[in-house]
């Protein structure tokens, strides 16, 4: 879940105009499941893909924030 709430609002509308929106909250959904199941496994406290699992769920949480914030700028 996007740590932004403000923005869930936002998605149906712009997902239904920019298709590529719905794949990039399924990648990120995606990342946030693969994130919590390393830091969930024994063993995992200092593993390198926890780094780099929350990166890119940064990553993709920005591009997809970044996708609203357009939106909303372009309606005014």
């Amino acid at each position: 879940m996007l740590k932004l709430p403000e923005v869930r609002g936002d998605l149906k509308i712009i997902a239904a105009k920019r298709p590529f929106l719905t794949d990039l909250c399924e990648a990120y959904e995606d990342a946030c499941v693969k994130l919590q199941r390393l830091r969930i496994t024994p063993g995992n406290a200092n593993c390198p893909m926890i780094e780099e699992y929350e990166m890119i769920g940064a990553e993709i949480e920005a591009e997809i924030i970044a996708c609203c914030t357009e939106h909303r700028s372009h309606q005014w």
